[in-house]
């Protein structure tokens, strides 16, 4: 069986390159080049291409799955950018969508109120807004997830606490973001099992349900698969 293409729609610095290689041959886009440059050199077995607008530099219908984590949420239309990635997953594929929830958004607007400014956010994306763009005819929604809610806490207190400084250096994907802040926040959540932290079992048995109860009430993100019909 051919391996998986998977696509990872604004890469970043690649983060997700190692674990969704283990689903198959990672391609990665984004539209900043210092992104491209540090991942190509980061992960030479990835394959990275710098992106421009909406458009995705491979053929229709060519990849198996697609992921778009905290993305849309700066698009300038996103009925354009999901209309692109349509184009080039293929039939029976799986678009995987992860966007800041709205609760959380909210919350950390009014503890500073230049956040989205900063931040370069546009949008809360709800899943009506997802469904309307992508077509019930074409798509059906297979899983839907509230996560990160430990992470929301802790960015609602170093909000306010460094209220002076700005807040890009406290986003997770920030090289500038504390490396144990991160490990403190990813033991809430199951993007432990990516990490090293998997190999503390008694830990993380306490955790995680923590982490999934808080999410629930106070998320910091969602996440949707879909599957095209």
């Amino acid at each position: 069986m051919p391996e998986k293409k998977i696509l990872d729609y604004g890469c970043g610095l690649a983060g997700n390159c190692p674990w969704l290689s283990k689903r198959g041959q990672y391609y990665g886009l984004d539209i900043i080049s210092e992104n491209i440059s540090y991942a190509k050199n980061r992960y030479p077995n990835g394959i990275f291409e710098l992106g421009s607008g909406n458009t995705i530099p491979w053929p229709d219908a060519f990849f198996d799955e697609v992921h778009t984590y905290d993305v849309l949420e700066h698009a300038a239309d996103v009925s354009d950018v999901l209309k692109e990635i349509d184009r080039v997953l293929k039939p029976d594929g799986l678009l995987y969508i992860g966007v800041p929830a709205k609760i959380s958004e909210k919350c950390l607007l009014k503890i500073r109120p230049d956040y989205w400014e900063e931040i370069g956010h546009l949008r809360v994306v709800e899943l009506p807004l997802l469904q309307k763009s992508l077509s019930p005819d074409r798509y059906g929604l297979v899983k839907q997830q509230k996560r990160r809610g430990v992470e929301a806490i802790t960015l609602a207190v170093l909000f306010y606490w460094r209220r002076g400084k700005r807040v890009v250096a406290h986003q997770t994907g920030s090289p500038q973001f504390s490396r144990w802040t991160i490990a403190f926040m990813w033991l809430f959540d199951s993007q432990l099992f990516q990490t090293k932290l998997k190999y503390f079992p008694f830990i993380y048995i306490i955790t995680l349900p923590f982490g999934w109860l808080i999410s629930q009430v106070f998320p910091k993100a969602r996440y949707f698969v879909f599957k095209k019909k």
